[in-house]
């Protein structure tokens, strides 16, 4: 219960039970070391901060950019492997669909599909050829892109829990890997597997491919391993990264061997299925980093990279968001000063 302690005219003090030493304290505050961000858990201090966020236009419309940024790139990368499948089984296979197939034929037909060619063939055959090269352009620069979003909301994590440097130097290079990757991906789109000319055109593309494939399970083991240093996201959504960065490796791996066992000249004796799925696993879990962006937005600081800014502007930003004392408020702590 609080009560006035009296003391020289002028100087009155305001106190409550649970305080012995007559210090001042401000009614309209009391709670102020219970609305702060000191002794919460991680999970409590993100959803404080996120509740604290103004809301406005330009702020709902830049989060809603940043949070279906991973669709949109997984998309444009399901786009370009779809165009590939269905030119594979129209085209290659001359396998007719009549509109009356079952679930389970069209799986049937594509699997036949896709386990009887190669990417890296499927793409040599395939024409109007810039349609593919504009599809693996942009997929690959929005999952670069995605790579570095990620790469800073982990960097935000780190720096509210304090982290170790070794943290920090994990989540660096394991986007460094993923972009390189996407760039591995771009040199083996341009440079066929049946292209003669220049000499060096076939190694470069299954050059390419292994460091797509190398990359990108590198990259999901490493980000498996932040995922789960993070304490914020819940054990589910951690187990399917877990199982999804798993897929890709065995993929990966099982794809990848016999080409660098061959010689980087030549896909034979590699089984085209696992080529696909190593793709499509990738595509899926970077496209899952929507639940990761949904529960903890950075918007600021993604704002601030991809749109330029620097660190003043962005403080200024943030104060300028902070609500201001109404005449009464203002009154009120005049009188009662913390």
């Amino acid at each position: 219960m609080a009560r006035f302690i009296f003391g020289p005219p002028g100087q009155e003090k305001y106190s409550t039970d649970s305080s012995s030493n007559g210090s001042k304290e401000n009614p309209l505050l009391e709670n102020n070391t219970m609305n702060g961000m000191s002794g919460r858990n991680p999970r409590q201090r993100f959803k404080a901060a996120r509740e604290g966020r103004a809301v406005s236009f330009c702020g709902c419309l830049g989060h809603l950019m940043i949070l279906f940024l991973p669709i949109i790139a997984t998309a444009f990368m399901l786009a370009f492997l779809i165009v590939l499948a269905v030119f594979d089984r129209s085209e290659i296979q001359q396998t007719e669909l009549y509109g009356d197939e079952e679930l389970y034929e069209l799986a049937e037909i594509y699997y036949a599909s896709v386990s009887s060619d190669t990417i890296s063939l499927v793409m040599s055959q395939y024409a109007p050829y810039p349609v593919v090269l504009a599809l693996a352009s942009v997929s690959c620069v929005l999952m670069s892109m995605v790579t570095v979003a990620r790469n800073i909301q982990i960097e935000v994590y780190h720096r509210r829990t304090g982290s170790i440097i070794f943290m920090k130097f994990i989540n660096y290079l394991s986007a460094i890997i993923n972009v390189l990757a996407y760039v591995g991906l771009m040199v083996a789109v341009n440079f066929k597997v049946t292209q003669e000319d220049p000499e060096y055109a076939v190694q470069a593309h299954f050059l390419g491919f292994l460091t797509f494939f190398a990359g990108t399970a590198t990259y999901a083991v490493l980000h498996s391993f932040l995922l789960w240093r993070q304490s914020e996201y819940p054990a589910p959504v951690k187990a399917l990264f877990f199982v999804l960065a798993m897929v890709i490796v065995g993929s990966s791996l099982a794809f990848a061997i016999p080409i660098w066992n061959g010689g980087i000249t030549s896909d034979e004796g590699a089984n085209p299925v696992f080529e696909w799925v190593a793709v499509f696993a990738s595509a899926l879990s970077m496209g899952c980093y929507l639940i990761l962006f949904f529960v903890d937005p950075v918007d600021d600081e993604l704002g601030s990279f991809f749109c330029g800014g620097s660190e003043s502007k962005r403080a200024k930003r943030k104060r300028v968001r902070q609500p201001q004392p109404s005449p009464k408020q203002e009154i009120d702590l005049q009188q009662y000063p913390i």
